[in-house]
């Protein structure tokens, strides 16, 4: 959702002329998937990217010509090993897909979508007409999945990730870090004074100080928030996190190794599927970055619905 955000803010902030180049339809390998983005004022590549540099120099010159002219246009690319190569060098992708190039006058639509995700924190679909033709390029906001027709682009946006950290500690820092990176706002809370860091100031941090029903009160934990509780006190820590069990946020995590939740104390946490103790995904971290690497690693994937394993067909797990 960074991605969006920032083409977003590019698109609010900037002055036509701009065009908005979307990844809508391929077929076999490509860098990018459907959906990917990129905006550009026709001389450069203001955000985003659609391949891995394979066509945006040729996109370049295509967006010039709708910037010229005011017309929507699907270009169309075929990467394969046996296809002519079009530009004379090896591509990186090697697949068929195609591109579509708005200007300032078609892509309100979108930008309402992720206005809606973000500061709303509300799911919506974004359908937009491929058939070429006079409404090619034309796009409208669904609050409910739409009946999908042919010649049609579907997309699904949901809110940014809010990942709640409850509990101070130097182990927060690289987890705010590496969150922000992610484009997730990141609520840092705790009950003792003295446990919140002046150096960690961001326009993507909150900071607030209370009980855990305090700041259930003051942010919303929906179906896109992330909650750890790391007070490094187990039984604060497991009496807190059974207090969120109440809400609907995806994932509940718990600080700590998997032997210190053996007792009956714990028996409702461990019997919800979103509880997760010890947390991260398994890459042997040692350090503090290392480690929230590994628990932001294992939120995203369960947020975006991926197996946590190694994309190499060689072998299913690393070793």
């Amino acid at each position: 959702m960074k991605e969006h955000q920032t083409i977003r803010s590019i698109l609010k902030s900037h002055e036509p002329p701009l065009v908005l180049a979307t990844l809508c339809i391929k077929q076999g390998p490509s860098y990018r998937g459907v959906g990917a983005r990129m905006v550009s004022d026709g001389n450069i590549i203001l955000s985003g990217s659609i391949s891995g540099g394979c066509i945006e120099g040729d996109l370049l010159l295509k967006i010039e010509k709708v910037i010229k002219t005011g017309q929507t246009q699907l270009v169309h690319y075929d990467l394969r090993n046996d296809a002519t190569d079009p530009f004379g060098y090896g591509m990186g992708c090697d697949g068929t897909f195609s591109v579509l190039l708005q200007d300032s006058s078609q892509y309100p639509p979108y930008c309402q979508s992720i206005d809606l995700v973000c500061e709303k924190r509300q799911s919506v679909f974004l359908a937009t007409n491929l058939l070429e033709g006079p409404n090619l390029g034309d796009q409208k906001v669904y609050y409910q999945k739409p009946d999908a027709l042919p010649n049609f682009l579907y997309e699904e946006f949901h809110p940014p990730i809010s990942l709640v950290l409850f509990g101070g500690g130097r182990d927060v820092e690289p987890l705010v870090a590496i969150a922000g990176i992610l484009g997730w706002h990141i609520y840092l809370t705790d009950y003792r004074k003295g446990y919140h860091y002046e150096n960690i100031q961001s326009h993507w941090v909150t900071t607030i100080h209370g009980s855990i029903e305090d700041i259930m009160e003051q942010v919303p934990f929906d179906g896109s928030t992330a909650f750890i509780s790391m007070t490094h006190q187990l039984e604060r820590d497991v009496e807190i996190a059974s207090k969120v069990l109440k809400t609907k946020c995806f994932y509940i995590g718990l600080m700590g190794h998997q032997n210190r939740l053996k007792d009956s104390s714990s028996a409702n946490l461990r019997q919800d599927l979103r509880f997760y103790s010890p947390i991260g995904i398994d890459i042997a971290a040692k350090e503090p970055s290392e480690i929230a690497l590994s628990i932001c690693s294992e939120i995203l994937a369960l947020y975006n619905g991926g197996g946590g394993i190694s994309l190499s067909p060689a072998s299913e797990t690393l070793s």
